[in-house]
């Protein structure tokens, strides 16, 4: 997995749904679904969960899955977070949009 500056590369590597990491982990991209909910709220994480199976790429933001797609579907939950992670959500929306 590669550790990429996140003002250059990043939304690249989500456009294109390559696996990443920033450093510091900050920000993360993977195949398929995350091991953890992190920070979602219960009911978001219990769909989440649901859904693995079919979860083909999630983007992570601290650990906590912030967007992520479900047969071709794009999934960015309506919740706030950080000032971070809300720069973290909008570039994953952006990315993940331009690759539809």
């Amino acid at each position: 997995m590669r550790v990429q500056s996140i003002r250059r590369q990043v939304p690249a590597l989500i456009q294109a749904r390559e696996e990443f990491r920033s450093r510091g982990d900050t920000i993360t991209g993977i195949r398929g679904p995350a091991a953890t909910t992190g920070r979602l709220p219960r009911d978001l994480a219990e769909d989440y969960r649901a859904y693995a199976g079919d979860i083909e790429y999630t983007v992570l933001s601290y650990r906590t899955p912030i967007a992520w797609v479900v047969r071709d579907r794009i999934v960015i939950p309506p919740v706030r977070y950080s000032v971070t992670t809300s720069r973290h959500q909008s570039m994953a929306s952006a990315a993940l949009a331009w690759h539809q």
